[in-house]
């Protein structure tokens, strides 16, 4: 018997609001196998229709009811509640009130609270809080309060994460990281400043060195403070050797690149998504994605994605130093990390500053974001798995 039994009702309440996830995580917890599910939602074309109908999707077994009702109108959501409440079958009845209106919250709560009060039926009130992660339902005839953290006990891909909100994937993300072992010594050669001048003068010899003998590309390698470690993986990787010259087109194909532009960009930049997915990997994090395109009105990206539990992490990476456009990209993940994993959310920019905490201090001061956004210098690289795994479990 799981410790959320005492609390799973054969009828289940949600108020659907612009967010998806704490509806999802409480009709997971809180309804019976064979409950049904009624979906409270704001009505018209600026409502919440879409997103109840999403939620429908995923819970084809309980017999989603659709209620529709005007959000602003207090005697319009009694008139609906309560229609619903006198055609329902017997049994418990639960609300979880996270989402929807004040005013949707305050009236249902009310109704069915009489209602179970005059029909002698169970009635269980529950909340999601999003900061915290934790479930409470409130103290009622029968049981007493109960408050409890439930961040891995619902647990959500990024796929379905994305399909609550209707948003379509575009493309086939990756999962699993590209020449991680140079991604690491990148990482580990960027953890000083020495280090991340030396790659970005290393940088423009790689893309003006096709045709040349690798011997010579190697040696201006060197002399300008490429470490062995990159140099010995780089041969590995894209097979050169020093006798023969280099052909970029050769060393995509023989590293698995498309062209010698998709291999130039990831040496120039994307190698830090592919670092910080090895790291998530090895941490065992399944749920985990790079370059997550997605499709509404226009498209928009996320860099590096994993799931923990329900909880989305979203990563911005960019091997900038400049202050102001890492703030505009941390900006951007941040926007689209709510607008995908909602409150819950959390985000993550991996960038080449000096200064991450102050950066993340002003964040929290500007959107007051305080505990939501987290900013690893490059001094964080070389052990950014260690950084992952403190930020990953601390809500």
């Amino acid at each position: 018997m799981s410790e959320w039994t005492p609390y799973q009702t054969n009828h289940l309440f949600l108020l659907v609001g612009r967010n998806p996830l704490p509806n999802y995580v409480a009709a997971r917890l809180l309804l019976q196998p064979a409950g049904t599910l009624h979906l409270l939602h704001s009505a018209g074309p600026l409502g919440t229709g879409q997103v109840a109908q999403n939620l429908m999707a995923h819970f084809p077994e309980n017999n989603p009811q659709l209620i529709p009702v005007d959000s602003r109108d207090i005697a319009d959501i009694r008139r609906q509640a309560e229609r619903y409440l006198e055609c329902l079958s017997p049994g418990s009845v639960g609300l979880n009130y996270t989402g929807g209106t004040k005013i949707m919250a305050v009236q249902t709560y009310r109704l069915i609270e009489e209602f179970c009060r005059r029909r002698g039926r169970e009635a269980v009130f529950s909340y999601l809080d999003a900061d915290t992660l934790e479930m409470s339902v409130d103290p009622q005839p029968g049981h007493r309060a109960f408050r409890h953290k439930v961040a891995l006990e619902v647990t959500l891909s990024i796929e379905d994460l994305y399909n609550l909100h209707g948003i379509r994937l575009v493309g086939q993300p990756q999962i699993d990281p590209r020449l991680p072992d140079l991604a690491r010594a990148l990482a580990q050669m960027h953890g000083t400043s020495a280090g991340i001048q030396a790659w970005r003068k290393s940088r423009q010899v790689l893309k003006s060195c096709d045709g040349r003998l690798w011997r010579e590309v190697k040696a201006e390698l060197i002399q300008i403070g490429t470490t062995s470690e990159v140099i010995t993986l780089l041969e590995k990787a894209l097979a050169l050797e020093d006798s023969k010259p280099v052909s970029l087109r050769t060393a995509a194909r023989e590293a698995g690149f498309k062209s010698s532009r998709a291999l130039l960009l990831w040496l120039i930049g994307f190698w830090l998504e592919h670092w910080a997915l090895a790291c998530i990997r090895d941490l065992g994090y399944k749920h985990r994605a790079q370059g997550l395109t997605g499709m509404t009105s226009r498209r928009f990206e996320i860099d590096v994605a994993v799931m923990r539990g329900y909880q989305l992490f979203a990563l911005s990476c960019g091997v900038t130093d400049d202050h102001r456009r890492a703030k505009l990209k941390l900006l951007e993940i941040y926007t689209r990390a709510m607008q995908i994993g909602g409150d819950e959310a959390r985000v993550g920019l991996v960038c080449a500053v000096d200064d991450p905490h102050g950066l993340e201090q002003e964040i929290a001061s500007d959107w007051g974001s305080a505990n939501r956004v987290c900013v690893f210098g490059h001094k964080h690289w070389p052990e950014l798995q260690v950084h992952f795994k403190r930020w990953f479990e601390t809500v």
